[in-house]
C-alpha cells in the first residue's frame, strides 16, 4: 500500500500524511472516522495466505472499526466517506502526525485539551472524550460550538443529567439548550440507568420524532428501555452529517483509545485493559456494579478510569485479576484489593508493572476512588 506526505505551506488547508489501506469491514466508512489496524487479518493477496506466522501478512495494511480488542493499534482517520461494501474496500487514511478533519461528538476549543477515538459500538471511530496522549488522540485546531440552527453538534450530556420517562421514549433534558433540537436530529445514546432494576437497552443511535411543546422535552421512535422505570440518560445529538473538527493527529505511543461503560446496579461492567474507561451515567445504584481489571500486557501500559456522575454509596467496585496492586489513599501508598468509585470526578490512572497495577500518586480521599486494603 502506498504512503505519501503532503505539507501545505501556502494555503490554509490540511497537512496530510496519507496511506492507502484495505478496510476489512463491511460497514460504511465515515469521513474523519478513526480506524485501527486489523491485527488478526488472515486474508492475503495472490500466494500470500496471510497466516499469523507469515511475515508478509496484510495485518499492517488492513484496517477495521475500533473495538476493545484492537484499541492498542490505532492507524489513522478516513479521508473520505465510503458506502458499505460486503467485500471490504480500499480507502485512504491520514496517519498520526497529519492535520486533518476528525469526527467529533463534543464541542471543541482551538488549541485546548485533546479528544481520543472511541471504541463504543454506537459511534466507534468518533472522538468524543479525552484519553491518553499519543496515537488515537488529536489536538483541536478549530473551535466547534454547539449549533442552534446549523448542521453539526446540537447538544451533549455525557454525565447523564437527562431523564427518561417510563415509556422509554420521552426525554427531559437537563438544560434548555435542548431547544436547539429538531425533529429528525440524531441521538447517540451512551448509557441509560437508574437503580439497576431499570437498566437500559444497548447503546444506539435513534432519531428525534417529536418536540413536546416545552423545549426541554422530546420524543424518540425507539424505546431506550423496556423496564418501565424513570432513568437517567447520557447522550449527544447532531444534525445532518456527523460533526468534524480540524486538528493535529498526535503521534507517539498508542493511547489505548476511550470507551463509555454503562454502569448498572449488580452488573459486571467490565472494561478494556488499556486506554481510558469513562463510567456513567449518573444514577443512584441499589447495589454495587463490579468489574475485574485484567492483567496488563507489557510494563508501562496505562489504564484510566473516570466517573462521569455520582453513583451513590454502592458505587462501582474495581478489583484486579492478579498481582499485588498499590493505590494512594489520603496521600499514603497502600496495597489494595479493590477501589470503589462513588463521586463524580473520581479518577484512577494506573500503570502495569509486570506483577500488578500501581496507581499514580494523584488520588486521595477527595479526588480519587476509595481503596480497599488487601
Amino acid at each position: 500500500m502506498s504512503q505519501q506526505s503532503s505539507w501545505n505551506r501556502l494555503e490554509y488547508g490540511p497537512s496530510i500524511i496519507a496511506q492507502r489501506v484495505f478496510f476489512s469491514g463491511t460497514t460504511a466508512v465515515r469521513r474523519g472516522m478513526g480506524l485501527c489496524f486489523d491485527l488478526t487479518a488472515t486474508t492475503g493477496a495472490g500466494t500470500d495466505t496471510g497466516a499469523l506466522t507469515a511475515a508478509d501478512s496484510p495485518r499492517m495494511q488492513n484496517v477495521a472499526v475500533p473495538t476493545t480488542t484492537n484499541s492498542g493499534a490505532f492507524a489513522g482517520v478516513a479521508l473520505a466517506a465510503h458506502a458499505a461494501d460486503a467485500d471490504g474496500q480500499v480507502i485512504d487514511i491520514a496517519l498520526p502526525g497529519s492535520i486533518c478533519d476528525v469526527e467529533i461528538g463534543t464541542a471543541t476549543v482551538n488549541n485546548t485539551g485533546l479528544l481520543t477515538c472511541s471504541v463504543n459500538t454506537v459511534d466507534a471511530g468518533a472522538f468524543v472524550q479525552a484519553g491518553f496522549a499519543g496515537k488515537g488522540s488529536f489536538l483541536p485546531l478549530q473551535t466547534v460550538a454547539v449549533h442552534a440552527t446549523a448542521d453539526g453538534l446540537v447538544y451533549s450530556d455525557l454525565v447523564g443529567l437527562g431523564a427518561l420517562d417510563t415509556t422509554g421514549k420521552q426525554i427531559t433534558a437537563a438544560s434548555a439548550v435542548v431547544g436547539n433540537i429538531l425533529v429528525g436530529d440524531i441521538l447517540v445514546v451512551y448509557g441509560v440507568e437508574d437503580d439497576g432494576t431499570d437498566n437500559g437497552t444497548a447503546i444506539k443511535t435513534t432519531p428525534v420524532t417529536a418536540i413536546d411543546g416545552d423545549s426541554t422535552v422530546y420524543d424518540v421512535g425507539v424505546a431506550l428501555s423496556t423496564t418501565g422505570g424513570h432513568m437517567q440518560i447520557a447522550y449527544y445529538v447532531y444534525r445532518g452529517s456527523r460533526p468534524t473538527c480540524r486538528g493535529l493527529l498526535l503521534d507517539g505511543e498508542q493511547s489505548g483509545l476511550t470507551q463509555y461503560v454503562n454502569v448498572a446496579s449488580a452488573d459486571a461492567a467490565q472494561t478494556m485493559v488499556g486506554g481510558v474507561s469513562y463510567l456513567g451515567p449518573q444514577s443512584t445504584l441499589a447495589s454495587a456494579s463490579t468489574a475485574t481489571l485484567a492483567d496488563g500486557t507489557y510494563p508501562g501500559e496505562k489504564k484510566g478510569f473516570i466517573l462521569k456522575g455520582t453513583l451513590g454509596t454502592a458505587g462501582y467496585d474495581l478489583t484486579c485479576t492478579s498481582g499485588t496492586s498499590h493505590g494512594v489513599s489520603a496521600g499514603v501508598s497502600v496495597a489494595w484489593a479493590g477501589a470503589t468509585f462513588n463521586t463524580a470526578g473520581d479518577c484512577l490512572i494506573a500503570i502495569w508493572c509486570g506483577g500488578g497495577w500501581r496507581s499514580l500518586p494523584a488520588g486521595d480521599a477527595s479526588t480519587g476512588p476509595v481503596f480497599a486494603a488487601s
